[in-house]
């Protein structure tokens, strides 16, 4: 490692979602570099390739593009790198080849290839059993306590005219097993007026997943309630993204219940959390919410009143800080 700080390489295809959780756990790794160690230099490198070579299995992208520079990658390696998502195995796996030093970390379940990384973080309810593997509750993410202080600084002047209590609702869209129906949204958007008519300022935040139909039905309810409501949309607002200032003035957080890295995010905020329901089958998330219950104190909101959520007291959800202590120690041989 160089005397101006490890240098980490975060790879990934680009999606937020994904790159987030990598780059969250880099961005912890610098945080809480070990002693005598000099912050860590974060560089993003974003693997793009046509739908066509995305959709091949890592082993036949190898062999199709063995080389580095197939991934717009070369020399000098990095002293770590984390990747998250199909597409970076296989860079991860070349990194590995040409720089044997490099410390490789793999987030989410790789599927195969598993003897290729010094270390992969599987969510907990993947219930991956490796050597090299470790579990972590939800996924990493970019939200800290430094995070949500800057971003209360950030859009302090904003919020000086939004009384408490305030609600955030972070709105995702459907998934391979989940469902977001215009019934759902309609009964998200129900929640939404419950804590309203008690007196709640609803900050909500779409995702760019978020479906055209539910865009509009929220769009609509923000344009009913102008005085009661701070709406964003991902896809379409322009400026800051007032999404960590949301989770640090919320005094309740409701999520859809289909996106981890969003209920993670949540938690991490210290508030009390309730998740939105979605249509279709939870399967293995199933694991994620008995583990958010019993770590966060996170149930479903079911549309109740819910002004008892002022006598919870999560402390936040650190596993991000947890995991990137652990990166280092795995590093350091311990």
């Amino acid at each position: 490692m160089n005397s101006l700080g490890p240098c980490i390489w975060v790879i990934s295809d680009g999606r937020h979602g994904i790159e987030n959780q990598a780059l969250g756990l880099a961005q912890a790794m610098r945080r809480h570099p070990p002693i005598s160690t000099q912050p860590a230099i974060i560089k993003r490198k974003i693997i793009g390739s046509d739908p066509s070579f995305a959709r091949l299995p890592p082993p036949l992208q190898l062999l199709k593009r063995p080389r580095p520079k197939h991934y717009s990658l070369a020399a000098p390696y990095p002293d770590i790198t984390i990747g998250c998502g199909r597409q970076a195995i296989a860079p991860l796996r070349l990194i590995k080849k040409h720089s044997p030093g490099s410390f490789t970390v793999y987030i989410q379940d790789p599927r195969s290839s598993y003897t290729h990384f010094d270390l992969i973080i599987a969510p907990e309810h993947d219930r991956l059993v490796r050597p090299n593997a470790v579990s972590i509750l939800g996924a990493p993410n970019l939200i800290a306590a430094e995070t949500l202080a800057a971003a209360k600084r950030a859009f302090q002047d904003q919020f000086q005219s939004i009384a408490a209590p305030r609600a955030a609702f972070l709105i995702g869209g459907s998934s391979k097993r989940r469902i977001m129906s215009a019934d759902i949204t309609a009964a998200h958007i129900k929640a939404a007026q419950n804590l309203m008519d008690s007196g709640h300022y609803i900050l909500a935040s779409l995702s760019r997943r978020t479906e055209t139909a539910a865009r509009q039905s929220w769009q609509a309810f923000a344009a009913a309630n102008p005085a009661h409501i701070w709406l964003y949309d991902g896809a379409r607002d322009n400026g800051p993204n007032p999404y960590a200032a949301f989770l640090a003035y919320a005094d309740i957080i409701c999520v859809t219940e289909e996106s981890t890295n969003m209920l993670t995010e949540a938690c991490t905020a210290g508030a009390p959390v309730f998740r939105l329901p979605m249509g279709g089958q939870a399967g293995k998330f199933t694991m994620l919410y008995d583990a958010l219950k019993s770590r966060c104190h996170v149930d479903i909101y079911t549309g109740q009143d819910q002004t008892a959520y002022k006598a919870i007291t999560p402390s936040p959800l650190q596993e991000t800080d947890r995991i990137a202590k652990l990166v280092w120690d795995r590093i350091a041989g311990k």
